[in-house]
């Protein structure tokens, strides 16, 4: 095997052994990935780790019930959230 297919090889290796560290996964399909997982690497990119959002574009999470995050979510989901911020964020997710 030529050095240029090995290269090739031991990318491809290592991007599909990362895609299987579910702890570290971003794949919101995956229902083997966690909640906090998820929370972790996505939701704290704009709400914060903590849930306490630094930027007035995005709300704070912490301290919500879950049975209202849960309905805002479905919301996004269904895309019958018509909000701006809707659209613009949380319709992709």
């Amino acid at each position: 095997m030529n050095f240029a297919r090995l290269s090739i090889v031991a990318v491809a290796a290592a991007v599909l052994a990362g895609c299987g560290n579910l702890e570290r996964s971003r794949d919101l399909g995956n229902p083997n990935v966690s909640a906090t997982t998820l929370a972790q690497q996505i939701c704290s990119n704009c709400h914060g780790l903590t849930g306490n959002a630094v930027s007035p574009n995005f709300p704070k999470l912490a301290g919500q019930v879950e049975a209202y995050t849960v309905a805002q979510l479905n919301g996004f989901k269904s895309h019958n959230r018509q909000d701006p911020a809707g659209f613009e964020y949380m319709w992709g997710l």
